[in-house]
């Protein structure tokens, strides 16, 4: 069960995105500028099944469309989950289960499983940029509503969504039956209308350099591919 909660956190992380030295942003002031670099941390509580909130705070470096580390960690700073990304190869190892999950391409996650579902990594730094919409995708239906409008569109793997866009700015973006508010530094989901993530940008730096060692995630002996 924790590893499936884990899981749920990484995976909902790309719905809507060590020594370092960098200038530093509030996230508030990172809006709609390209960045070559980016490290944020940020914390996330998720509503476990028993209706309490599990709290784990995490670590994103990224040089966009070029790789991605993602650390998550749990109560007293516990590694609980560490995604590498590249062109070439992606890993997720979750040490706490001593077992890992691998793979290629910019799709990341298992086709038609529901515990890992397929998502884009490249709208991991885009959300952090406060680029909330993918990259790239096809304008169904507009709908004026109120001060705004509501879209329906397409995402280019074909996956439909839709959106709410108030004064240039996307309040809401739904996707299945989950919907994402952003009120940025924070954003809230909810599923079946319930709310049941929280998540809460507390720094980000750009034009950020790293040790190699960030863009190196073994796999140790003895761990069980998922």
């Amino acid at each position: 069960m924790f590893r499936l909660l884990v899981i749920s956190c990484l995976f909902l992380i790309f719905l809507e995105g060590c020594a370092s030295s960098a200038k530093t942003s509030s996230p508030s002031l990172v809006s709609n500028q390209s960045v070559d670099s980016l490290r944020a941390s940020f914390s996330l509580e998720f509503q476990k099944p028993d209706g309490g909130w599990q709290k784990f705070s995490a670590v994103l470096f990224s040089v966009p469309e070029k790789r991605y580390r993602l650390e998550l960690s749990g109560p007293m700073g516990i590694g609980v989950a560490s995604l590498l990304w590249t062109d070439s190869l992606w890993n997720i190892v979750f040490p706490t289960e001593r077992t890992y999950l691998q793979g290629n391409g910019y799709l990341v996650g298992m086709i038609g499983n529901s515990e890992f579902p397929l998502v884009n990594i490249h709208q991991v730094a885009s959300f952090f940029e406060q680029r909330i919409l993918p990259r790239t995708y096809t304008e169904i239906k507009s709908v004026d509503s109120l001060n705004g409008r509501i879209v329906q569109a397409t995402e280019e793997t074909g996956i439909p969504f839709s959106f709410y866009e108030e004064n240039g700015k996307v309040v809401w973006l739904e996707k299945g039956l989950e919907r994402v508010y952003f009120k940025w530094p924070e954003i809230l989901v909810l599923q079946k209308g319930k709310e049941y993530l929280r998540i809460k940008v507390k720094k980000i730096k750009t034009d950020v350099t790293w040790n190699s060692s960030i863009w190196k995630l073994p796999i140790p002996l003895g761990y069980q591919k998922i």
